[in-house]
């Protein structure tokens, strides 16, 4: 992952602090949780909104993302 796309998923990262479901967020059919697109790569999350917690579960390539 080169240092300009970890840079931007850093700062969607911290953006899930002030909006949980920004635009581009799809809510996951096939498991629990959200996911976002940069690129090629996917950050998979969940919301707990009454403990007002965002759990990033995984951050990877789109290929390897879903296994």
């Amino acid at each position: 992952m080169s240092d300009n796309v970890a840079t931007k998923i850093i700062n969607i990262l911290e953006g899930l602090a002030y909006e949980p479901r920004p635009h581009g967020s799809k809510k996951l059919t096939n498991r629990p949780g959200y996911r976002i697109r940069k690129g090629d790569y996917r950050i998979i999350y969940d919301i707990y909104d009454k403990v007002l917690i965002v759990d990033v579960i995984s951050i990877g390539n789109r290929r390897d993302i879903y296994d």
